[in-house]
């Protein structure tokens, strides 16, 4: 693929990118980058984190981005997501992974 095609795939629809211009030079450094992107789990996924956020590991796979998803189980206890319950937030880390999954 070509340089112009992995920038505009990991630009767009992106609100705000800071130094584009870096985006060649990784790629000259780094034949596989790495990328992350994190969730707390709170609940059920929603447009926001579940499509939105999908479509836009995607755009970096495409580019030949390796993309790692952290699931903060340990954030959403220490911050009393879903009260706190260690169970129903491990429940939701699974229903994460099959959401995840299921958007490919």
């Amino acid at each position: 693929m070509k340089m112009e095609e992995k920038i505009r795939l990991i630009t767009r629809n992106a609100e705000e990118v800071i130094r584009t211009e870096e985006i060649e030079p990784l790629f000259k450094r780094k034949k596989i980058p790495n990328a992350y992107i994190g969730f707390e789990l709170s609940g059920k996924l929603h447009i926001g984190n579940g499509l939105l956020c999908a479509m836009k590991m995607h755009d970096l796979v495409d580019a030949g981005v390796h993309m790692t998803i952290f699931l903060a189980d340990w954030h959403s206890w220490v911050n009393n997501k879903l009260d706190g319950d260690l169970e129903k937030i491990r429940i939701s880390g699974e229903y994460f992974i099959d959401g995840y999954k299921a958007l490919g």
